[in-house]
Order: structure tokens, then sequence, then C-alpha cells
């Protein structure tokens, strides 16, 4: 009976740190002006900004960009800005031509590194609006 407790109590410990690991991926890590920016979002983020090798620390390039561009969306949705999908779609494909690809093959390489698609639309989003 004590070897089913410590067991039991054992597996309870593990799922529990689980669910904090998952809380703290999908939960909100930062807030700005009441809107959460998740860990997953800071992690894809970070991945997309090494993969662009761009200069300085991920972390607070990530960091930093993420906040941006939430201000950004705000800012637009109270104009009441809006883009199309074709629009986005445009905004997606100029941008992978900068490395001489289309944009299914930027995704590709974006996939390589660990990035999601959305995280390069969400950022493509935020810039041109």
């Amino acid at each position: 009976m004590r070897r089913m407790l410590t067991v039991l109590l054992s597996m309870a410990i593990v799922v529990s740190a689980a669910s904090e690991t998952r809380a703290q991926t999908f939960g909100p890590v930062i807030t700005v002006n009441g809107e959460g920016i998740t860990g997953f979002e800071l992690d894809q983020r970070e991945r997309f900004v090494t993969a662009l090798r761009l200069p300085g620390d991920p972390a607070r390039l990530a960091r930093e960009g993420l906040i941006e561009d939430k201000l950004k969306l705000q800012a637009a949705r109270e104009a009441g800005l809006e883009i199309s999908p074709d629009e986005l779609e445009d905004g997606l494909s100029e941008f992978a031509s900068r490395a001489n690809l289309t944009t299914e093959q930027f995704i590709t390489e974006l996939a390589r590194e660990g990035v999601a698609p959305q995280t390069f639309r969400d950022f493509v989003r935020s810039g041109i609006l």
C-alpha cells in the first residue's frame, strides 16, 4: 500500500511538472496592454531571428520584436486597418524574394530551423500593418 502511494505521488508530481511546462509554453509570459505573448511565440520568434541571422542577442530581439508587433497590431486594430489575404501573400513573397526564394521555399527553409509557417506570416502581417 505504501509503495502504491509513493508511485501515485510520483506520478502526480510528474503530471504537475508537465502541466507547468505546458502552461509556460502556451500561457502568456509577456503582457502588452492586456494581451499576452506566449512562451511558444517567444521561442518561435527567437528561432526566426536566429534563422535570419540578425545581429544581436536572439532572445532580446525576439522579446522586443514581439512587443513591438503587439503594439503595432493593437494600433492597427484601433485604426480599423486590415490587410487582405492577397496583400499578405504579396508580403510573404516579397520577403522571401530577398533570399532569392519563393514563399514556399522560404517556409521550407524556416521549417528546417524549427520555425512554424505561422510565425513567418505573423511577422510579415505586422510589418505590413
